[in-house]
């Protein structure tokens, strides 16, 4: 499933770049005539490398890009970590916000091999870890805690805001 993940994910960047450089619409993001248009749920989780793998697929549809998040709830401090940035940032609503355009994906890195494989190109060591990863496959990770010192601090919604926008490809680079 793996290898047939990577050589699918490796022939949709390759035809998007193809279309980039011949000045064609994005093959990957143009839609099939008779099929309704994609859209990208604002309240819904992906969830698991399957979600993932799903996310793949609706953002090849719209084009938009995807807010991944991956947590460990089996590590102490980690898992105090996520919840403290879940509670304090992506529920406020002025990030809850900024995230109605994107794709959300969260990940619980856990021992299952197909879930490893699927998330392997994160690289992901310690959590929590958040990526924005773009239509052309570019995946940027956002900082929103600042390690100054030995303690964590949470970064203000309005930081973690600009965090994403700057991490996000251009279209969603929106100004407020």
């Amino acid at each position: 499933m793996s290898t047939h993940f990577t050589a699918l994910r490796f022939a949709s960047l390759t035809l998007a770049a193809l279309a980039l450089l011949s000045g064609l619409p994005n093959a990957a993001s143009a839609q099939q005539p008779g099929q309704p248009e994609a859209k990208v749920p604002e309240l819904q989780w992906f969830r698991g490398a399957s979600g993932y793998e799903r996310a793949i697929e609706l953002q090849k549809a719209t084009g938009a890009d995807m807010f991944v998040v991956f947590y460990r709830e089996g590590v102490a401090n980690e898992k105090g970590l996520y919840r403290w940035m879940k509670t304090k940032g992506f529920e406020s609503s002025l990030f809850h916000n900024a995230l109605r355009d994107y794709i959300k994906v969260k990940v619980e890195l856990n021992k299952k091999a197909h879930e490893r494989l699927a998330i392997q190109e994160f690289n992901v060591k310690k959590t929590p870890a958040v990526y924005v990863v773009r239509p052309n496959g570019w995946n940027k990770r956002c900082d929103f805690f600042n390690w100054d010192g030995k303690q964590p601090k949470l970064l203000a919604p309005e930081k973690m805001v600009e965090e994403l926008q700057k991490n996000s490809s251009p279209a969603e680079q929106k100004t407020e």
